[in-house]
């Protein structure tokens, strides 16, 4: 009977072993990319630079592994289910998939809060109620957030990722 019962713990720990928490492989690395052009790849490559150095600590990678990180896939689609969309991301516990509309790619200051937006997503956010916020659900132009829209974004991907600023 306890060798029964230390079996049963033993398996216990070992299955628990191998579940994660969503932030336990932050940063992120981009790492996939499907049917996104050079130029497409370059100006999200310089929006996650800019997203790097807003937060002053790398939280997302473009290239790389799959060892590297959380992986995520990013996809140029013509449309989405849902027309208004303009990204959508799809999380899952060891790895996410963004689907950003191919109109985006034309748009860059929108392309950026799309981008950022679904990024969120990815670390677990979820839209907020409030305007002008990058986590809203209507995709707002990247100049039109505030100073304290981006701060309140840095913070709640920071705390949801489990990344703290330095």
């Amino acid at each position: 009977m306890r060798s029964v019962l230390f079996l049963i713990v033993s398996l216990l720990v070992i299955g628990c072993a191998d579940v994660r928490l969503p932030y336990e492989d932050w940063p992120a690395s981009i790492h996939n990319f499907i049917s996104l052009s050079d130029t497409d790849l370059t100006a999200l490559s310089q929006m996650a630079d800019t997203l790097n150095e807003d937060l002053g600590k790398p939280v997302i990678r473009i290239g790389g592994s799959v060892l590297q990180g959380y992986p995520i896939t990013i996809e140029k689609v013509s449309s989405l289910p849902n027309p208004s969309h303009v990204g959508f991301a799809k999380r899952y516990t060891d790895h996410c998939e963004i689907q950003l509309r191919a109109d985006m790619f034309t748009k860059a200051n929108l392309l950026q809060s799309v981008f950022w937006h679904e990024l969120g997503h990815c670390g677990g956010l979820k839209h907020t109620d409030e305007a002008h916020q990058v986590m809203s659900a209507d995709a707002s132009p990247f100049s039109s957030f505030s100073a304290n829209a981006l701060s309140t974004f840095f913070a709640a991907l920071t705390a949801s990722t489990g990344l703290l600023v330095p």
